[in-house]
């Protein structure tokens, strides 16, 4: 047996004593069974929300006492990690 037949030899056993576990698992495309994105919802939703603020700066319209400056003032507010676990 030539040296190259020996190396082709023991590259087959190898081959067939460590296959990879991934090739095992087949994928099962079932569209039932299929995540739906949220991203499309999520954005309506940002949008949604960035109009009704944009609405209630524009009339100068307070909902409960709380003005859109009050809303950006505590967008804005630097907390710490201490205060945030605070709540």
């Amino acid at each position: 047996m030539s040296d190259y037949e020996r190396r082709m030899e023991l590259l087959n056993q190898m081959k067939g004593n460590h296959t990879y576990q991934s090739s095992s698992l087949t994928y099962n495309h079932d569209p039932k069974t299929e995540q739906k994105s949220t991203l499309g919802l999520r954005v309506m939703i940002c949008i949604l929300g960035f109009i009704c603020y944009v609405f209630l700066d524009y009339g100068n319209v307070k909902i409960s006492n709380i003005s859109t400056r009050t809303v950006l003032n505590q967008i804005e507010k630097q907390i710490s990690i201490h205060q945030m676990l605070e709540f």
